[in-house]
């Protein structure tokens, strides 16, 4: 889940992406940070920390690496799924190349 086409947000997610070299499948674009807050709480993908607000369901990790987009990048899903799945997959990838 991304937000829409245009959006500033989906653009430093996907420059993010292609300094890490992955190649994110995007199954929809959403119009709202609700939207993508709510997709991301139901273990639907996962959200920028500015998308949030405070959201008890969602817990945030710091991406950090010297290929560094152009602003403070985070990963963040729920917790008790952080571990599992392409959360639990990105959360690896991140722990692995020293980003999170």
């Amino acid at each position: 889940m991304t937000r829409e086409e245009g959006s500033v947000t989906r653009a430093l997610f996907l420059q993010a992406a292609a300094v890490a070299e992955l190649e994110p499948h995007v199954a929809a674009s959403l119009g709202s940070r609700e939207m993508v807050k709510e997709a991301a709480a139901a273990d639907l993908g996962i959200v920028f920390d500015g998308e949030i607000g405070a959201d008890a369901r969602l817990v945030t990790l710091s991406l950090v690496g010297e290929d560094a987009v152009s602003a403070e990048v985070f990963l963040t899903c729920r917790e008790d799924l952080a571990g599992l799945g392409a959360d639990g997959a990105l959360v690896r990838l991140a722990q692995a190349s020293g980003r999170a």
